[in-house]
This record gives structure tokens, C-alpha cells and sequence, in this order.
């Protein structure tokens, strides 16, 4: 049973031909405290473990602890007493780290039995080195090209509600609405990175020759004219 239960000793004393008063000694028993929350859990690098501690009785108390341990960057911890494991554990490897808490429930003072709460902590993906062919012009494709990821998948988003995903997603016919930072998330395994890239699309350059040649022509005409009445020459720049 979960409950505290009572149990009662009748005391007293007797001789051959006689029976004293009886007393009563109530003793409470209670139940043996364990934990119920699952011992098993896998999260990613970076991410908080937001592990609740239950107990069979609502009343129940933790104390918890956690060693060290090669490739998770967090120091030991010890002698902690919330009823939440919430730490961020970083995984500095390549491969899943196991790291195990120790917690010991109490109830009215009374030790419960060791709980082993074990975490597989996955790493985050290495983030992938991205790349672009800006800026381009309105009117032109901008290509965004992703590295390779075995087992990645890939999403692209960015300016103007862009979503896309492709490891290397073109956009067509761009505009000055696609010009911003774009975002590659890559998830392996449910684990996340997120790499970034500005793009730039510009307006056309506008082409400026000068004087147009008709109307400088026509100019140099009207410069021999007068040139001519004073003994002038005029020259045709080319």
C-alpha cells in the first residue's frame, strides 16, 4: 500500500489471578517511498533535460546527484533537492554520451531506494558551411547551396516567407523582397544546427554615354558655322 498504515501492540500485565489495564501502543508504518517517473531519456547537446521527479506518495522529497563524465563539458553536481532535473548538458563528441543521475526519495524522513535516471545525450550536428552566388540582379536566380550531411534533413528559410527543403534550393526571377539573411537548419536524429548567409539581389546599373552623338553632331555643325565666320576649326571628338 501507498498509504501509512497502523498497527496496535495491547500491553499489559498479569499474574495468576490478575489482569492489569490494558494499554495501547500504536505504531505507523509508513509505505516504502520509490520513484515512478521513467528512467530512460535521450535528448540532443544544448538542450535542457526539463526531467520531472515523481514518487508513489505525493508528499515525497529528492536528493540527486551526477558525476562527471568524458565528452559532457558540465562539472559533477551533487546534493541537489528540487523535484526538477533541468540542466543543459553539452556534448562535445562525436558520438552519444550516457550520463546517469542518482536520486534517493525520502518520505517523513525515511529513505526510499536508489533511482538510477539515465540520459543519452545525443551531439549537435557540425554546422555546415554555406554558400551563395550573391548578389544578383532582379530578375535572376539566386542559388543557396548547402554542404552535404549524411542523414541530414535540411531546411532553408528566409526573406519574404521563403521555405525550401532542398539541400541547395534556387529562387527564381529574384526581387529586392528576396534580399536578407537566409538560414540553413540542419536535423540529424532530431538533433539541430543552424547555419546563416546574407543574400543581396541589386537593381540593374543604369549605363550613362555621355552626350548622345546626333545631338553632338548637330552641335559640331553649328560650331563650324560660326567657326567658319571667324576662321575657325572645329573637331569632332570620337
Amino acid at each position: 500500500s501507498d498509504l501509512p498504515i497502523n498497527v496496535s501492540y495491547e500491553v499489559y500485565s498479569k499474574t495468576s489471578n490478575y489482569i492489569g489495564s490494558v494499554f495501547t501502543y500504536v505504531v505507523t508504518v509508513n509505505p516504502s517511498v520509490r520513484i515512478t517517473s521513467t528512467s530512460l531519456n535521450t535528448t540532443c547537446s544544448g538542450e535542457p533535460i526539463n526531467y520531472t521527479i515523481t514518487a508513489n506518495i505525493s508528499s515525497a522529497t529528492f536528493k540527486w546527484s551526477r558525476g562527471a563524465k568524458t565528452d559532457i563539458s558540465n562539472p559533477a553536481i551533487s546534493d541537489q533537492t528540487s523535484a526538477t532535473i533541468n540542466e543543459t548538458l553539452v556534448n562535445t563528441g562525436v558520438t552519444g554520451v550516457n550520463v546517469k543521475y542518482h536520486i534517493i526519495p525520502f518520505v517523513n524522513g525515511c529513505a526510499g531506494s536508489s533511482f538510477t535516471y539515465a540520459v543519452f545525450v545525443k551531439p549537435s550536428p557540425v554546422i555546415p558551411p554555406v554558400n551563395s552566388n550573391s548578389p544578383v540582379c532582379i530578375g535572376h536566380s539566386i542559388q543557396l547551396m548547402g554542404t552535404s550531411v549524411t542523414g541530414a534533413i535540411y531546411t532553408w528559410n528566409g526573406p519574404n516567407n521563403f521555405i525550401s527543403h532542398d539541400q541547395n534550393p534556387v529562387i527564381s526571377n529574384a526581387s529586392k523582397l528576396q534580399s536578407g539573411i537566409y538560414n540553413l537548419t540542419i536535423d540529424v536524429d532530431g538533433c539541430k544546427s543552424i547555419a546563416s548567409i546574407p543574400v543581396g539581389v541589386n537593381d540593374f546599373p543604369i549605363a550613362n554615354a555621355g552626350i548622345d552623338q546626333i545631338d553632338r553632331f548637330a552641335l559640331c555643325i553649328n560650331e563650324i558655322t560660326a567657326s567658319l565666320a571667324v576662321g575657325g576649326v572645329c573637331v569632332v571628338p570620337h
